[in-house]
């Protein structure tokens, strides 16, 4: 996807046409090139044929590159504010058109594994036009997929172009998982030589501020091609494909949607167990959930940061991946290495607590043990999970004999049975060792306690989410 939003094209294969009083248009189908011309766009037709004959003419011999763009981030107050700045080898004009011309097709974007454009126009409605500036409401689609599920993030724009300088701000209308969602952009143009011919580079800057209530393209790291045999693939696999059967999988989930709108399934919350012994804290945690196995281990280890966790005040997940690198794989077992971050907030003040794990996963038996040298405020922090496979439907639908595999359960079931989780986890923490003396103990495990509560309600209720999907 681009690393910017709206951009490429803005594409839309159903116009929406401004009032009569704001538009000029005759009511006659008209080209596009004498709409463009009635539009007032800033540049002379000839002129434009021109510059890109020279491209075109100059590609063939001596290909242009264009470098990828320069992107700085900074955060401040929870704002993440992005600044870039990129060349492309067209006319300002083109690129102009590129990026606002809604019938430009998708030709600007991949496409996911269910061929949809990464980025889509669905609806374009100018609201107001006044000499060189409309005000525009654009409804786009970022396609997302997760396991077998896959969807759309709807975003709402409203956006003011400027046909004479080539500028444009928007800012979000609606948009889901952001609090703020704003921008803007120019186009420049930049002369590339400065011999016998003058070829048109365009220079782009785009602002971008936004706040985040959930991360959807986080950093991640691939594992190393001898370590991993996956398809193409911009996300490391949670569970690797192998190892179950996507497509039966694929089935249980879509049971799971048709029983969720007849009869919503609940789940229970988890049971937690605490007990204490030679300054290490116990949990013994157990719980279902109405989700295949596959689907609540990937919650679990989140590689692609999915927002499963609420957001806090200022926006951010509670529990966030920052990254995550395969050390090492054998067959179904894996070694990896992920940094995480838990979000705090105290008397108004607010951060991160970054967690370094080495988590040693099974894929085959959806089994993970982890630990960690690296854990502030701690001196002990390990713990596993273990994801096994709950027949909800088997009295319902087995009454003749309880199933002992999914095998038998599809078979017993008629294919019609849907397939839950049970899940078992312990985690081990002591305090390191200057706060491991009350009362300050105390205070400590009772935040870790009362946090991976809080943790574990937020993937209860994504769950359920996920089963609406």
């Amino acid at each position: 996807m681009s690393v910017f939003p709206g951009f490429g094209g803005w594409i839309n294969q159903n116009i929406q046409q401004p009032p009569k009083a704001e538009s000029r248009r005759s009511e006659n189908v008209k080209s596009e090139k004498d709409t463009n011309n009635e539009e007032g766009l800033n540049y002379e037709e000839e002129e434009m044929k021109r510059q890109h004959e020279l491209w075109k003419a100059t590609e063939k011999k001596h290909p242009w590159y264009d470098a990828p763009p320069k992107v700085k981030v900074t955060t401040k107050k929870g704002l993440c504010h992005m600044n870039i700045e990129l060349t492309l080898g067209l006319t300002p004009d083109g690129v102009y058109e590129l990026f606002t011309n809604p019938s430009n097709g998708s030709l600007f974007f991949d496409m996911d594994m269910n061929g949809r454009p990464l980025l889509a126009t669905k609806s374009r409605k100018v609201l107001k036009k006044d000499g060189p500036r409309q005000i525009v409401r654009l409804k786009k689609a970022v396609a997302w997929d997760f396991l077998w599920w896959s969807g759309d993030f709807p975003i709402h724009l409203i956006v003011d172009v400027n046909k004479k300088d080539l500028t444009a701000k928007y800012k979000k209308e609606k948009m889901m998982f952001m609090k703020v969602f704003e921008g803007n952009w120019k186009i420049e143009p930049l002369y590339v030589d400065s011999g016998q011919e003058e070829n048109l580079e365009v220079r782009i800057h785009v602002g971008v501020a936004c706040t985040f209530s959930g991360s959807i393209n986080p950093h991640v790291e691939e594992p190393h091609e001898v370590e991993s045999k996956n398809p193409a693939s911009n996300s490391v696999w949670a569970v690797d494909p192998k190892y179950y059967d996507l497509a039966e999988v694929k089935k249980e989930s879509k049971l799971w949607r048709a029983a969720e709108k007849k009869h919503p399934w609940y789940d229970a919350p988890a049971k937690v167990k605490v007990t204490t012994k030679k300054g290490l804290c116990h949990l013994n945690i157990e719980f279902k959930l109405g989700l295949p196995p596959e689907a609540v281990y990937e919650m679990f280890t989140n590689p692609n940061n999915f927002p499963f966790f609420k957001e806090d005040k200022d926006g951010r997940q509670r529990l966030e991946n920052k990254s995550t690198k395969v050390l090492k794989k054998d067959g179904p077992r894996q070694t990896t290495k992920v940094e995480k971050a838990l979000s705090w907030n105290f008397l108004g003040c607010s951060g991160d607590i970054p967690i370094h794990l080495i988590i040693h996963e099974n894929h085959k038996n959806l089994t993970a043990k982890y630990t960690t040298k690296k854990m502030m405020l701690m001196k002990v922090f390990e713990g596993s999970w273990k994801v096994e496979p709950d027949y909800v439907d088997q009295e319902r639908l087995c009454k003749s004999r309880l199933p002992k595999s999914r095998e038998e359960y599809k078979r017993c079931s008629g294919g019609q049975g849907k397939v839950g989780s049970k899940v078992s986890m312990e985690q081990i923490f002591q305090p390191s060792s200057l706060l491991n003396l009350p009362p300050v103990s105390w205070i400590i495990r009772g935040i870790t306690i009362r946090t991976t509560k809080i943790l574990l309600e937020d993937l209860r209720k994504a769950g359920s989410s996920l089963r609406k999907v």
